[in-house]
């Protein structure tokens, strides 16, 4: 159960990391729309990236329902 804590911190940290460095590139379509949620602002990059939850749940070690509960 820790090792799963472990990942699910570690790609939260990711994807944090991604939405700070993506806010200093002046591209409106990456950058939080005021009225956004989180969870909507992650799968709208995740979506504009081409990316299944799959796909992602995958590269970051993650099972697909913890994807799910993240969008």
């Amino acid at each position: 159960m820790a090792g799963k804590k472990v990942k699910i911190i570690n790609f939260v940290k990711t994807i944090f990391q991604q939405i700070i460095s993506d806010m200093y590139i002046i591209d409106s379509s990456k950058t939080p729309k005021p009225s956004e949620t989180v969870s909507e602002y992650l799968r709208r990059l995740r979506e504009s990236a081409n990316i299944s939850q799959q796909d992602l749940a995958e590269a970051a070690g993650i099972h697909l329902s913890v994807m799910y509960q993240f969008e």
